[in-house]
């Protein structure tokens, strides 16, 4: 059975050299190699390849029979004896990858070469990267150069590499450069040997002799892709090469080309206010220096500027249109587009502007990106993206970027101010041989300034003490509820298996005169090493209590497995006294997880959370909504709401009393996506139609996270972060009737009003109203 498993490659070295397309100069060479040795056989039989044989750029891959070319006898071995090591090469001549030229590449042992530094997590579809980076890659996997249980391992294991001119074929009298891969395992004792060889006329040829493989066998995947995500599969993650195969990757014929990394850009601004949307456009055809020319459709006006956003760009080649002036082969050019909202414009309205670049070289090729724009309503929430930590306040009359010192966990006081915390970890002495938690507050007002942080508690110093907020909640008396999960490492290493874990409450009472901190621990005296207690909540009710509730999977010692998971809570008065200690809460049998609880204007709770139930396994796993006291007695049973795959659920009361309750699909990547209703607050039956909500553009990649609130008007506000397939992370904006749960502004992008590119960091604490008392 497959063991499909993820490694982070941390890319330590790289080394990229961008040359001009320059002819290459002669080099001294090794000498040629014995003639490739034509196996004979008819080309490879299809492989486990995915996707289209043609890339957006025009690459094109073709099964082609092994000329094998013997680089472990004929070539010389490098330092690579670990999956992580990574040694620059020179290839000899100028590489055209792409839209670039290299001379020089990074071999990387984990079976691929790359020419930008990059982090890639994987083995996983191409792409699915965090930064994307070119890298070419015959065999990506987790390999193995020595056995760490002392078993057998060739001695002759490693990479290798030569040059010289090839012998044959359609390649004949080209230079080339090899990379073999000589008998490298993975961790289930299969043993690899394969090669990349690179062209000086772009043809990229990935070539595997014997590939080994058992049932058991670790995850790889092949292909290339570019820095903007452009890419070709070989071999799709987690499925079989075969030994004897090959793969010949082909440039297309030279041509205009227009790339734009991001196609699809939105974002909120204010009646009478221009949102500034980045382009960064690139040359990236073979026929010399373009224009291109700048059109747009739009309903609202749209003007452009030069990279300084203060330029008016002009009509500079005659033809009566505003272009982006001449942009040589090869090189980017960045402009701005102004979207401007008329005044008058109601809260929420929204427009598309459709904006065309054409080349002068082939008035038959353009590209369009399409932008987005909607007037802001009330939330204001934190994030990390491009340039750092961020808050972001939307308003009617105002919209502000602040610098925060971290990206999450935002919460709107009663005075309408903003209260976040950090937990650094801090030198215990001046060499900083160790290290200790610190949990701190900063205030942030509504203009942005922002308070020095204050020290809530320090555990007392313990190097071996680290922690997890888990969700902050104010009451409006002003004390402030902060559910963190405490770690204790036996090793004092977060790596280490057995640990520690305990769930502390903290309150923050920021009136004078009173302690700034209690610290109640919920868990009590019991401790728990490979349990795992995941998804804490918490609710600050309007009888001035605290209701956590936090999920609890039980690690079995006997059986060496885990226990069904089970969904707990407790409740705390707001001088920290326990109302009710630690307590089961599901009332069957079943798989539960995903436990979220909030408050609801009666001075109960509601709690969410998604189970099989085990008498009931027809039904699958169903999101389920139940109502309780502020002391956990339950007053309405949980009730089934709907189906429920993969995801994570969220809930908040709206102003009108009804509940709005959401939940994401994490499938197959195609198809994630939220859900939503409306809830009765007295019987929790729906009182809207489940609806559904997609990226509005491409299939986007990753899982999602996403966080609700609700505006001026009392209507919903959903925010979520997920990926789209042109290797950028966003945030996407739905605004929700609270009258009946219908969409008020479809759901777009915003992070083009965040002022950056991609936004790395969001969840369900990094949303917040914006309604100043």
């Amino acid at each position: 059975m497959k063991r499909v498993w993820s490694i982070l490659f941390t890319l330590i070295f790289s080394l990229s050299l961008l040359i001009p397309p320059t002819p290459a100069q002669a080099q001294a060479e090794t000498p040629p190699p014995p003639a490739a040795a034509a196996q004979g056989q008819e080309p490879a039989a299809p492989q486990a390849a995915y996707g289209p044989a043609t890339s957006k750029f025009g690459y094109k891959r073709q099964a082609v029979p092994v000329e094998w070319l013997d680089v472990k006898t004929s070539g010389t071995q490098i330092n690579i004896h670990d999956r992580n090591d990574a040694v620059p090469m020179d290839l000899g001549f100028n590489f055209n990858f792409y839209d670039q030229y290299y001379n020089q590449t990074m071999i990387d042992g984990g079976g691929h070469l790359e020419f930008e530094r990059g982090e890639f997590y994987g083995p996983g579809m191409i792409p699915t990267v965090t930064e994307t980076y070119p890298f070419i890659a015959p065999y990506m996997f987790g390999a193995e150069y020595t056995d760490p249980w002392g078993g057998y391992i060739d001695p002759e294991v490693g990479v290798y590499t030569m040059s010289g001119i090839w012998p044959t074929g359609t390649e004949a009298g080209l230079k080339y450069t090899a990379v073999e891969w000589y008998r490298v395992q993975d961790s289930d004792d299969n043993t690899y040997t394969f090669e990349v060889i690179l062209f000086e006329n772009g043809t990229i040829l990935f070539q595997y002799e014997d590939m080994l493989i058992s049932d058991d066998y670790s995850c790889a995947f092949g292909g290339i892709m570019n820095n903007t995500g452009d890419s070709l599969v070989t071999l799709r993650s987690c499925t079989v090469q075969k030994s004897n195969t090959a793969w010949k990757i082909t440039r297309p014929q030279p041509s205009v080309r227009i790339s734009i990394p991001k196609l699809y850009q939105g974002g909120l601004t204010n009646p009478g206010s221009p949102l500034k949307y980045r382009v960064v456009l690139r040359n990236s055809g073979d026929l010399g220096t373009d224009t291109f020319d700048i059109t747009a459709s739009s309903r609202w006006p749209v003007t452009f500027f030069a990279a300084d956003g203060v330029t008016p760009l002009t009509d500079t080649d005659g033809d009566g249109k505003v272009d982006t002036g001449a942009v040589p082969i090869y090189a980017s050019t960045a402009l701005y587009a102004h979207v401007t909202i008329p005044i008058g414009t109601p809260i929420g309205a929204a427009n598309t502007s459709k904006v065309t670049f054409r080349s002068s070289l082939n008035r038959k090729k353009s590209v369009k990106i399409t932008l987005v724009t909607a007037a802001a309503n009330q939330f204001t929430l934190a994030f990390d993206g491009d340039n750092g930590s961020k808050i972001y306040q939307a308003a009617a009359d105002q919209q502000n970027l602040s610098d925060a010192l971290t990206g999450s966990n935002i919460q709107q006081l009663a005075d309408g101010s903003y209260l976040q915390l950090i937990h650094p970890r801090k030198c215990l002495d001046e060499e900083c041989l160790e290290e200790y938690t610190s949990l701190e507050y900063t205030l942030v007002e509504q203009d942005g300034i922002q308070s020095a942080p204050i020290v809530l508690t320090d555990f007392e110093k313990d190097t071996h003490t680290f922690v997890d907020i888990g969700q902050v909640a104010p009451l409006a008396d002003g004390r402030i509820g902060v559910l963190f999960l405490k770690i204790k490492p036996e090793g004092g290493s977060l790596n280490d298996f057995d640990r520690e874990h305990s769930i502390s409450l903290g309150i923050i009472n920021l009136n004078p005169g009173s302690p700034v901190w209690t610290e109640v621990n919920l868990t009590g005296d019991e401790t728990f090493f490979c349990d795992v207690l995941e998804h804490l909540s918490l609710a600050a009710t309007t009888d001035n209590r605290f209701v956590a509730v936090w999920t609890h999977q039980e690690f079995d010692y006997d059986t060496y497995t885990y226990k069904a998971p089970n969904i707990w809570g407790a409740s705390v008065s707001a001088d920290g006294q326990v109302v009710t200690p630690a307590a089961l809460l599901e009332p069957e049998p079943g798989n539960y997880a995903y436990s979220h609880v909030i408050p609801l204007q009666n001075g109960g709770v509601s709690i969410q959370w998604v189970a099989y139930l085990s008498g009931k396994p027809a039904w699958g796993a169903q999101v389920y909504v139940s109502s309780w006291s502020s002391g956990l007695e339950m007053w309405v049973a949980p009730r089934k709401i709907a189906k429920f795959q993969s995801g994570n659920l969220n809930a908040v009361q709206l102003p009108n009393g009804k509940i709005l309750l959401v939940w994401s699909h994490n499938g197959n990547f195609k198809n994630n996506r939220y859900q939503y209703t409306l809830l009765s607050p007295d019987t929790l039956t729906r009182i809207s139609a489940i609806r559904t909500l997609k990226i509005p553009f491409q299939q986007n990649y990753g899982f999602l996270s996403g966080a609700l609130s609700y505006d001026a008007a009392g209507d919903g506000v959903l925010i979520w972060r997920a990926y789209s397939s042109d290797g950028f992370s966003d945030l996407f904006y739905t605004r929700i009737s609270a009258r009946n749960g219908a969409v008020l502004t479809k759901t777009m992008p915003i992070a083009a009003g965040l002022e950056t590119y991609n936004v790395w960091n969001f969840d369900e604490n990094n949303l917040t109203t914006n309604l100043v008392p």
